[in-house]
């Protein structure tokens, strides 16, 4: 399905498997932002396009198009050569809808949990003169984050607590999907305190040991 005879000889698209990954994409992603992109474009289906070059090499948009492939959502293409707006039109929806309004909420949301800038790709690209990072950043907010990376979103903060004696009687819950987790974050009031070890790409799971007496007060069951 692909060829290259589309707008000025650029590859015609017709799958998700034609688009290429950016090999040089300066954000790493997190857990969080790509569990609530999966779940809005289940919930509420695509909303903004993604953008890719002549070739299929994706701008803007790359993860999104590896949610959409693990779920197997279609793809329609329009050529443009950046002359025009280019408008998506959900003709299933109305704004003031629950799903309107909800997928009005994802788009920003998940743009905003999802962002973890690679200071190691920023600087690289700025060392070769490929971008002018100057134009995104103040300078003062440039050496911030190439130095300390303080821009980035923090650290996941996690509660360390309880220490387990041979007497307690205990139970592990574990959570394969940041949903259900951050709904028993929100249920049971978890505490959060920094986890002071820096890590690079995904975060790593903790245990979290809490006082079983506090929970069963909280579901209502002492």
């Amino acid at each position: 399905m692909t060829s290259t005879n589309g707008t000025n000889g650029a590859k015609r698209i017709g799958k998700i498997a034609d688009l290429k990954p950016d090999s040089k994409n300066a954000n790493l992603g997190t857990q969080r932002g790509r569990g609530l992109l999966e779940k809005s474009l289940r919930q509420y289906g695509a909303g903004r396009s993604v953008l890719v070059d002549r070739d299929g090499n994706l701008i803007a948009g790359n993860k999104t198009v590896d949610v959409a492939a693990e779920i197997d959502l279609p793809v329609r293409v329009v050529q443009t050569d950046g002359n025009e707006l280019v408008v998506v039109q959900r003709t299933d929806l109305d704004l003031d809808s629950s799903e309107g309004r909800g997928l009005a909420i994802a788009d920003n949301r998940t743009g905003e949990t999802g962002l973890d800038w690679d200071t190691d790709a920023l600087a690289e690209l700025g060392a070769n003169g490929i971008v002018d990072l100057e134009e995104f950043w103040r300078p003062e907010e440039l050496e911030k984050l190439l130095s300390e990376g303080e821009l980035a979103e923090p650290p996941p903060e996690v509660e360390f607590s309880e220490e387990i004696l041979l007497e307690h009687n205990y139970v592990v819950l574990y959570f394969d999907n940041p949903f259900d987790w951050q709904v028993a974050v929100e249920k049971f009031g978890l505490k959060k305190r920094k986890d002071l070890i820096p890590r690079k790409g995904q975060p790593i799971g903790i245990g979290r040991v809490i006082k079983g007496a506090e929970w069963l007060e909280k579901i209502g069951e002492r």
